[in-house]
């Protein structure tokens, strides 16, 4: 205008009642700036209005406004949870789930879907709007697979002024499993005589609703448990027969059926003279003690003697290198005879024939385990190398150098004893490149699985328990039928369902699990090595030598003395003649036996002729963690109990920390218990221990 303004005053309907600015002079032509401010709404954009009022020197007000709209940057965000049932589901039942969705941005949701892939292509929730901050719960059901577990994914979607929001979450729930396994028998209809045949068969079927593995079927006749079926897989509500055949020789209910036949004459004839060579005799001489070097094929499960070597051999190894005596030969450690040299000696086994070849001396005795390690790593390349222990119980690390010097030397002493196997993997499978690792009976009866840093002074590390009575350790590079690649093998000795004998198991240095593969029979076996090169048998075997048995050579003597025996009178006898036949009822008891593919449990049952017999479920000696799994943010361990005791659950986030945090302490029951531990994003590990009273 054209005339000077005072008390001028702007207000702004979202900056509240005080004015944003105020001047007590505006003269015509001037022109001045203003600020002002107000929180913005969770809109995509904000209209304001703005009005200035003014009063003239001449008299009278004037006023105008002016209106602006500004965008908001906004975020939208959607977060998600998903959680298991607390108590598991079982496999092909419903599993009920529960979880949240909320609004983690600073803008409106709205139009807000949950799916599930496994709960249909309904929503399990929706909602027309969401405001920032809001969370709202929401539940969900399917059926469960016929699973150890469950993965389901779940996506939550909403719409916003400035696009969308989506978020996912994988959840992994355990299912409540229950093994079982039965078996028929079926017979030969009546009574049988002794030294017939008796053919029998039978039915062996998974009741349960979990898939059993390792599944093995045993006849008691005859009683050399050699497997009538298996090792098979059986699924949960599967089955499948078998049959088997043995001479019979005793049995139950004998019976005695008898024909006589009386006044039978029988004339002898007089006056024979007859030469009788008497006196004939023998002479059993044993000369030699040996040993069995055999293959074991993972695929079959077939555990084959080759032939016999010289007894007293300790640790078996492969080696394609030539040492100096030629590629391709098995290595050992050969025992001193008895008042000879009182040194061990490395000794080599053509695979061909059992000519065992004593190479050198060792500066060391009474050797426990023997591996080798192509690369250097810090002795020099293409090493044996050996664990031993001395009469104080001291262990010690050393190596032996075959290719040219050919000696030997103790490294340096490692922590612990009772170790029984050596392995090298030059790959890092999970502690780093280039370590040996071992196996060893500790004194709680247990045996543990651990690490050996080659370097001068290194650390003997045990990192996990892998079962009981250990023998020996391979580390298996190639995949070996379908227990995968890059594992470790042990050999130990148990008693499985009555059987005792030796197992082959392995052990995944990722997953952290050992898992008992073929049950072998009564054959202790006391060393194992493996090569996927074909010496003579076959690509892809395991290599055993069984302990000494002994070699029986006969030498025989004979001596002859002759009698002259006359006969000198003529009678004529009645004889009376009894038949007998002996009839009974064959008996026989076949066994299954499998393992729970979800936990490890061992089931057994067992039928004869006249019916099942009641056997069961194995459980693990508790206690006893399953491994634990990692699922949004938690942990879940399932734990064996036993009833009567008390079990308190304690864990730590590194091994270094001193302190143990109590988690939970349950009463024993006698079953699996499912325990639940949340995590956080700055704990990458957590380890477990069990405290157990009374």
């Amino acid at each position: 205008g054209n005339t000077t303004f005072t008390n001028v005053v702007v207000l702004n309907n979202l900056s509240g009642t005080t004015p944003v600015f105020t001047t007590s002079l505006l003269a015509p032509g001037d022109v001045t700036n203003f600020t002002g401010s107000y929180l913005a709404p969770t809109n995509c954009s904000a209209t304001s209005l703005s009005t200035v009022i003014a009063q003239s020197l001449c008299g009278g007000s004037v006023s105008n406004t002016a209106s602006s709209t500004c965008p908001i940057l906004t975020t939208p965000l959607i977060a998600l949870t998903q959680n298991c049932p607390l108590l598991p589901a079982i496999p092909g039942g419903l599993l009920t789930y529960s979880g949240s969705v909320s609004n983690a941005g600073n803008t409106f949701l709205t139009n807000v879907v949950v799916v599930n892939n496994l709960s249909g292509v309904t929503p399990v929730f929706t909602a027309a709007s969401l405001a920032p901050g809001a969370t709202t719960n929401f539940t969900g059901s399917y059926l469960a697979p016929a699973d150890c577990s469950s993965t389901s994914l779940s996506t939550a979607t909403g719409q916003s002024c400035n696009g969308g929001a989506t978020n996912s979450v994988i959840t992994l729930c355990l299912l409540t499993t229950t093994p079982a396994i039965a078996i028929t028998e079926t017979c030969p209809p009546g009574p049988v005589t002794a030294g017939t045949t008796v053919t029998y068969g039978g039915l062996v079927s998974n009741p349960g609703n979990v898939t059993l593995t390792n599944v093995l079927v045993y006849g008691s006749q005859p009683s050399n448990h050699t497997p009538l079926l298996g090792p098979l897989q059986l699924a949960a509500g599967a089955s499948a027969p078998f049959t088997g055949s043995y001479v019979a020789l005793s049995g139950a209910n004998p019976m005695t059926n008898t024909t006589i036949q009386t006044n039978l004459s029988v004339t002898i004839i007089a006056n024979t003279t007859t030469d009788i060579v008497t006196n004939q005799t023998t002479i059993l001489t044993t000369n030699t003690v040996t040993s069995t070097f055999g293959t074991i094929d993972a695929v079959t499960g077939i555990l084959t003697d080759r032939f016999h070597v010289p007894g007293g051999l300790h640790g078996l190894m492969y080696a394609d290198q030539d040492q100096n005596w030629g590629p391709t030969l098995f290595y050992t450690i050969a025992e001193p005879a008895t008042g000879a040299n009182t040194l061990n000696t490395l000794s080599t086994i053509p695979p061909a024939v059992g000519a065992v070849t004593p190479r050198f001396d060792l500066t060391s005795t009474n050797l426990d385990a023997l591996t080798m390690a192509a690369p250097d790593v810090g002795y020099g390349a293409v090493n044996f190398y050996y664990v031993r222990h001395n009469n104080d119980g001291v262990t010690t690390f050393g190596e032996i150098i075959a290719q040219g010097a050919s000696t030997s030397a103790d490294l340096w002493p490692v922590p612990n004893s009772g170790y029984t196997g050596l392995a090298f993997a030059a790959t890092d499978v999970g502690y780093g490149a280039n370590l040996f690792y071992y196996v060893r009976n500790a004194a709680s009866g247990l045996a543990m699985f651990g690490t050996l840093n080659p370097t001068p002074g290194g650390i003997a590390t045990d990192r996990y328990t892998v079962g009981t009575n250990c023998d020996s350790l391979v580390y298996v590079p190639s995949a070996v039928s379908s227990w995968g690649t890059g594992i470790f093998a042990y050999l130990r000795h148990a008693t499985i369902a009555g059987i005792t004998g030796s197992v082959i198991g392995t052990i995944d240095p990722v997953t952290k699990v050992a898992t008992d593969r073929l049950i072998l029979g009564t054959n202790y076996l006391n060393a194992l090595t493996f090569t996927a090169t074909d010496v003579g048998y076959g690509p892809n075997l395991f290599y055993y030598l069984r302990p000494a048995s002994a070699l029986v050579a006969t030498n025989l003597t004979t001596t002859f003395t002759t009698n002259l025996v006359t006969t000198l009178v003529t009678n004529t006898v009645t004889s009376y003649l009894t038949n007998s036949l002996v009839t009974f009822t064959p008996t026989n008891t076949v066994t299954a036996i499998g393992m729970d593919l979800c936990l490890d449990r061992t089931v057994v049952a067992a039928a004869n002729c006249l019916g099942p017999i009641a056997v069961g479920l194995i459980q693990p000696a508790a206690p006893y963690i399953s491994a634990p799994i990692l699922t949004g943010g938690a942990f879940t361990l399932s734990l064996a109990t036993e009833t009567g005791k008390s079990y308190t659950v304690q864990f730590k986030a590194r091994l270094s920390d001193l302190v143990w945090t109590n988690l939970s302490t349950v009463p024993g029951t006698g079953n699996q218990l499912i325990i639940t531990n949340p995590t956080s994003p700055n704990e990458p590990t957590r380890f477990y221990r069990i405290m157990v009273t009374p």
